[in-house]
């Protein structure tokens, strides 16, 4: 997890979960992407409306961040799909390491997440029907995070953050966005 070093006043961490040549190549995906869901919502009405994704996809990253922070995951069902919220609340995730990576007593206050921004789209596709599940748009947004720890043995740590958060939703109208994968 992020623990600052050296500097009483405290230090600024930079984290990127999501690979540098997919960095290289997000401003060209992006704009194909947002194409293709543009033409996507053009024929399902309601399905795609970029401004909406963004600030939900926003939302979404701040309150599972707060969420798991506050040793809340179980909130978080219908939101995180299973499999995914039982990864997050064991480790080896990022953002769970960093948001646990002291017990509960050892912060001085609990972590904060103080910007979320979508910076492009990664990648966005269709899933084919299962027996269990229609078909299903998935889209996967690039979001920067800036995260505040404060510990208290330790000066406090800014984490400047790029994850990928993988969302899904049915094509039918009234079916709610969930997050089924984060690197």
């Amino acid at each position: 997890g992020p623990r600052g070093g050296g500097d009483e006043e405290g230090s600024i961490e930079l984290s990127s979960d999501v690979g540098w040549l997919d960095l290289l190549t997000l401003p060209p995906r992006h704009l194909l992407c947002s194409s293709s869901l543009h033409l996507l919502g053009s024929r399902f009405e309601g399905l795609w409306v970029q401004q909406e994704f963004y600030d939900g996809v926003e939302q979404v990253v701040r309150m599972v961040f707060s969420h798991l922070a506050a040793d809340k995951a179980s909130e978080l069902k219908g939101l995180v799909d299973e499999s995914l919220l039982t990864r997050l609340t064991g480790s080896g995730c990022a953002v769970t390491d960093a948001t646990t990576a002291a017990a509960p007593e050892a912060w001085a206050v609990p972590p904060r997440m103080g910007a979320a921004r979508v910076v492009g789209i990664l990648s966005a596709g269709g899933v084919e029907a299962t027996e269990d599940q229609d078909r299903r748009i998935r889209v996967s947004p690039v979001v920067y995070s800036v995260e505040d720890y404060a510990y208290l043995e330790a000066p406090p740590v800014q984490l400047h953050r790029l994850t990928c958060w993988t969302l899904e939703r049915g094509l039918e109208d009234g079916q709610q966005w969930r997050v089924v994968e984060l690197s």
